[in-house]
């Protein structure tokens, strides 16, 4: 994944390139972003392991006046262990899918305390 990712941003694309790539992503089910979205939460759960990070996975984390807010990961833990919360999503999907991640962010920054760090990744194939 990471060679993958490594290659595409050295890539120079074209208007054509960006065009046949939405165009061929737009054709997969909302199954199989699920399941992107899925692989990303693991990719990044199996480096929270390898460093020992004591963590949560597909969680909520508390902020403000004990308002919560979604989050793929929280580091050491969920609600109001949480001290980093990160939101992850893989961007090769419809419009629908990144209104919901731009919600997500807003939320999560909007609830957040000032010792919490928040962190999103967005990544556009997976």
């Amino acid at each position: 994944m990471i060679s993958q990712l490594k290659r595409e941003l050295n890539k120079r694309w074209s208007y054509g390139d960006i065009l046949l790539e939405r165009h061929l992503w737009s054709k997969k089910s909302g199954a199989s972003s699920v399941g992107r979205g899925r692989k990303i939460e693991d990719e990044v759960e199996k480096i929270a392991i390898c460093l020992g990070l004591p963590y949560s996975m597909r969680t909520r984390f508390e902020g403000r006046g004990k308002e919560t807010a979604p989050c793929d990961l929280a580091i050491p833990g969920g609600m109001d262990k949480a001290v980093i919360a990160i939101g992850m999503k893989g961007f090769n999907s419809t419009g629908s899918k990144l209104t919901d991640a731009v919600v997500e962010i807003e939320k999560m920054a909007s609830v957040r305390l000032p010792h919490q760090y928040i962190c999103f990744l967005a990544i556009a194939r997976a």
